[in-house]
């Protein structure tokens, strides 16, 4: 596998300009000396003659391409034992639509025509993007991959392939035509061109000089030579229709770029400090994920435990990044990731209830009551998705030292535990207990909490029709909170242990002891159910304009 890379600012030694020299010679002597240089290596092998711009072809070429929806932290290798990069990330909607611009004038032009390939089919292109900020590598082409560069990717490839890839540091983030540039570039690499003999070259997308964003004259020459021309019946009015498409979508893209297009979402706290933001980007389909070293310092209980986390799922529901917040140990950060509609945002706060906030209500009350909270992206904006059942349990401080959510879709019980209850009667007693039994009677998940306990506890559990959920609290009727689609259920719990069961409608009260003490147990036991019975997880608006 043979690799190109690209470096954002070169030396200016041993590079030499002949400006006064270009000015008296006519520039298409200029240009197919230049685009000469760009397919000199092919021309040194014998594999073509020589610059051949006139060369007409049969039947156009189709090559196929795609983009890789990598996890964040996958790594990608790089030739020749060079530093792997990481923080890789899928093409955003607006790099998709400037990727696919830059193909249509390809095959407009030359005889080349591009598809986007369809469901596991092999690809000759695929595009993607890795994130390193202190680089000076703006991007770099694999060559011939035969399968994926990913380490430790199960995705087996069968043809050979190129592989691009662009290095989305801010500076190319707040510019789409930079980012463009260093995509045309590699996408010439990719169909056969070679760097300029002088790397400061104004006249060619293949040099380091980044003056021009697009395909020059010389480019086009040297791709003339090795595709051949467009074979179009209506060439001239194709070409001509496509720039003003292209002229009015970057109008548009200029248009959008605003100097606040991202808004913060949730705010992350310890104690009064803010320890990570999380904001959204809806113009440019954009996730960006900020960690503060001084303000994610936790003392006490947390201080070498898990304090929060946050996750991203694409629209499969792929986990394609993840950010685990520690008490100790934390580095400042900065992070940016694609989030279009279908993706979802999962934010676990260990004190969800009195540290994560929302925006614009940051004054207000906080947006969660779970220590886990999941939110969708869609054409609207961002929605918050509701579990269908809700249980919150409270110590003596009302502090929610547990949180249980079901979701009847997926058919899981998701358990949150984060620390003992503040009780020093409970130190050595229990104060609480969640116990889930199956449709066959089996325990399959329990756990006693005592104020003396110092383990934390997440967990998903299989939880579908005919399994019971079993919840123990020592002060059940003042402390014990359920709601139902987000709205908290107003009846008594009259007994330290309630026991709820999984049925059709949704997760409903069973209104027997588990335990009965009296002789006749008939009635008791008959299967009376008080049911609240909400839809199954749904999308509940958060907010409806992102602007």
């Amino acid at each position: 596998m043979n690799t190109v890379e690209e470096l954002d600012r070169i030396s200016d030694v041993g590079l030499t300009t002949s400006t006064e020299k270009k000015q008296a010679i006519p520039q298409s002597v200029v240009d197919e000396e230049l685009a000469t240089q760009l397919i000199h290596y092919l021309i040194k092998a014998q594999v073509i003659a020589g610059l051949q711009p006139d060369k007409r072809v049969d039947k156009e070429k189709e090559l196929t391409f795609s983009y890789l929806t990598p996890r964040y932290h996958d790594v990608v290798i790089r030739q020749n034992k060079k530093p792997s990069v990481s923080g890789l990330t899928t093409f955003t909607a607006l790099q998709r639509e400037i990727t696919q611009s830059v193909l249509d004038e390809i095959a407009e032009k030359t005889g080349l025509e591009f598809r986007l390939a369809e469901g596991n089919e092999s690809t000759d292109l695929v595009f993607g993007n890795f994130h390193s900020p202190k680089d000076s590598l703006v991007g770099f082409v694999n060559f011939n991959a035969p399968t994926s560069s990913l380490v430790d990717s199960t995705t087996t490839v069968a043809s050979k392939r190129d592989e691009i890839w662009v290095n989305t540091k801010l500076k190319a983030r707040r510019n789409p035509e930079r980012f463009k540039a260093a995509l045309v570039h590699e996408i010439g690499h990719a169909l056969g061109l070679d760097h300029s003999f002088n790397l400061e070259e104004p006249g060619t997308i293949m040099s380091y000089s980044w003056s021009s964003t697009g395909l020059q004259v010389a480019d086009f020459l040297a791709l003339w030579t090795l595709h051949g021309r467009d074979s179009h019946p209506q060439s001239e009015e194709r070409i001509k229709a496509g720039e003003q498409a292209r002229a009015q979508m970057w109008l548009r893209i200029k248009e959008d770029m605003q100097p606040k297009n991202y808004w913060k979402k949730f705010l992350l706290r310890v104690d009064d400090r803010w320890c990570a933001f999380i904001s959204v980007n809806k113009t440019h389909s954009m996730l960006r994920v900020d960690v503060f070293k001084k303000g994610a310092q936790v003392e006490g209980y947390f201080r070498d435990k898990t304090y929060a986390e946050i996750r991203i799922r694409n629209h499969t529901g792929k986990v394609i990044f993840e950010k685990e917040i520690k008490g100790t140990g934390m580095l400042s950060s900065r992070e940016e990731l694609p989030f279009t509609e279908g993706y979802q945002l999962e934010i676990y706060h260990a004190e969800a209830e009195t540290s994560l906030f929302s925006n614009p209500n940051i004054q207000g009350e906080p947006v969660p009551d779970a220590k886990t909270n999941r939110f969708i992206m869609t054409k609207t904006g961002l929605k918050r998705l509701i579990p269908a059942h809700q249980m919150t349990l409270l110590d003596r401080n009302n502090y929610a030292f547990a949180s249980l959510s079901v979701d009847s879709v997926a058919g899981q019980l998701e358990i949150d535990i984060s620390r003992p209850p503040a009780d020093e009667d409970a130190q050595d007693s229990v104060y609480a207990s969640i116990k889930v039994i199956n449709k066959k009677g089996r325990v399959v998940f329990k756990k006693e909490i005592k104020g003396s306990d110092t383990g934390m506890l997440r967990s998903r559990i299989l939880f579908s029709e005919g399994d019971k959920l079993e919840i123990y609290h020592a002060q059940a009727e003042e402390r014990l909170k359920i709601f139902s689609s987000g709205v908290k259920v107003d009846f008594a719990v009259d007994a330290k242990t309630t026991t709820f069961i999984m049925t059709s409608k949704g997760l409903e009260k069973c209104l027997f002891s588990p335990q009965p003490t009296q002789v006749d147990t008939t009635d008791k036991m008959a299967q009376t159910i008080s049911g609240f019975t909400p839809p199954p997880l749904d999308a509940v608006s958060y907010q409806q304009d992102m602007a």
